[in-house]
């Protein structure tokens, strides 16, 4: 295909849209808190969350038997919905369980994830399942950004891509 001169720059400005849209579109995915019991703390910047627990955020599910989220300065949590940027942080222990896209699934003992920095890490005898392959390890560090995972263990890592971004702003299933 051949391109006239005044089109190359308008097609490479489109293409930087296309690419800098949805990275900037996933950081607009409000999260959904839900648990048997949901209890403001008293200094009114965290909620604990208690029995079968889950936070949603676009098409990623946090599930655990309890869960610590931590909100931002002014965040008002409406009905278990938090909008973009008024959490900085989820924790979740007792079993826990991550689900991506229904494609990618890990259970562990406790993760951490920050929705600012783009980070999920797992911890503790976690299993990964993806494309029908299952992995083992001790932690699971995962980019929600960039899809990039790093499952390690006793006898090494494992280092690749866990989904292609981006993907956090997609509805789970």
């Amino acid at each position: 295909m051949i391109l006239r001169p005044y089109l190359r720059p308008m097609l490479a400005a489109l293409v930087t849209c296309a690419v800098l849209l949805p990275a900037a579109m996933a950081m607009a995915a409000p999260v959904i808190l839900k648990a048997d019991a949901i209890k403001a703390a008293a200094d009114g910047h965290t909620l604990d969350l208690n029995g079968r627990a889950h936070a949603t955020q676009g098409a990623l599910l946090i599930r655990g038997d309890n869960m610590i989220v931590t909100l931002a300065p002014g965040a008002k949590p409406d009905q278990g919905r938090v909008e973009s940027g008024g959490i900085t942080g989820i924790e979740a222990s007792g079993w826990v369980h991550v689900m991506i896209r229904d494609q990618v699934t890990a259970d562990g003992q406790w993760v951490r994830y920050d929705p600012a920095a783009h980070s999920l890490t797992m911890g503790d005898s976690v299993t990964l399942w993806q494309d029908g392959a299952t992995s083992k390890g001790s932690k699971l560090t995962l980019d929600t950004q960039t899809g990039k995972a790093d499952l390690s263990g006793e006898s090494g890592s494992t280092k690749g891509d866990a989904l292609p971004p981006p993907w956090i702003n997609e509805r789970a299933k």
